[in-house]
């Protein structure tokens, strides 16, 4: 859930660009929102290695400490693994904007339901060009 991000190619991370000075994900930003609202717990895993920068970014989005807690933001650094966080934190959703991580979730898909058999993946994707962002789910 990123600003200023460039078009995921599948062969790397999501990058930065800083020409994308308006390009954010609206619409997961909105069901964080809502999922707030029905009392959801919600977590933040990231690949960033520290978490300062993720809070001031949450909070630009009005993704407050009530909306997600500084408990539930997960900085696991470039090295860290998001399928494994998302096992041990039992998800019953998951959502990614990278191409590259959602492959390694649908890699470990029968590790991930032996633990949650409901588990949903879902694919989020930016604006870009004039189109609406969108949230795509990944079945598997």
């Amino acid at each position: 859930m990123h600003r200023n991000v460039g078009p995921d190619n599948g062969k790397d991370s999501r990058k930065s660009n800083c020409l994308l000075l308006e390009h954010r994900f609206i619409e997961i930003q909105n069901k964080i929102f809502n999922y707030h609202c029905h009392n959801y717990n919600i977590y933040i895993i990231t690949g960033r290695g520290k978490r300062l920068p993720i809070f001031e970014y949450l909070n630009s989005c009005g993704l407050n400490e009530k909306i997600i807690p500084r408990d539930n933001v997960n900085a696991i650094g470039g090295s860290g693994n998001k399928v494994n966080m998302a096992i041990k934190l039992e998800l019953d959703e998951y959502y990614e904007d990278s191409a590259i991580e959602i492959q390694k979730f649908i890699d470990r898909k029968c590790e991930i339901l032996s633990v949650k058999p409901k588990f949903r993946l879902f694919h989020i994707f930016p604006e870009f060009y004039g189109r609406k962002d969108a949230i795509k789910e990944i079945f598997l």
